[in-house]
This record gives C-alpha cells, structure tokens and sequence, in this order.
C-alpha cells in the first residue's frame, strides 16, 4: 500500500513552516497524525519546535544537508517507517 508523502524544500523565509502548519491542521480535521521528518542544516530544530504544537510524530535530522550528509539517516528514517506501517514494529 502506498504512503503518501509531502516533501517540502524551499529557501529561508518562503512559508514552508506555514505551509505546514496548515497542512498539519487540516491532516488534524480529518483525523491523520502526520510523521514529520524535519532536516535542519544547523544544530538547533527550529522547525520542530515551531510544530510541536500540532501534534505531529517528529524525526529531526539535524547537523546537515540531506543530500550529502543525512543521506544515510534519512534512509534509515524511510526504512523504519516502511516497516512499521507494514506492521513489522
């Protein structure tokens, strides 16, 4: 079965937190709890801390780009999910 998914990217100040925070409130009408995996290029989850409000699971991945980086835990990340969604966690 397919899970879907949202990825959001963009540069510093462009709304993707906003964005979120709406994508997060309606998931909430409909009764979904969303799985954010949230990468901050810095040491500090700003994001994470700016959308815990919404009651999201959270995976922050932090310290580094995706791409080069965080590829590896990323990976990780995606497998897990994939597993326990298939009920193997």
């Amino acid at each position: 079965m397919p899970i879907p998914c949202i990825i959001v990217s963009g540069f510093l100040g462009r709304g993707k937190t906003t964005l979120l925070r709406r994508l997060l409130q309606h998931a909430g009408t409909l009764g979904r709890r969303p799985l954010l995996v949230i990468n901050e290029a810095g040491a500090v989850d700003i994001d994470g801390q700016l959308l815990a409000a919404y009651g999201a699971e959270q995976v922050s991945l932090l310290g580094g780009c995706l791409c080069c980086a965080k590829h590896e835990e990323l990976a990780s990340v995606l497998t897990e999910l994939l597993a326990h969604d298939s009920g193997d966690l």
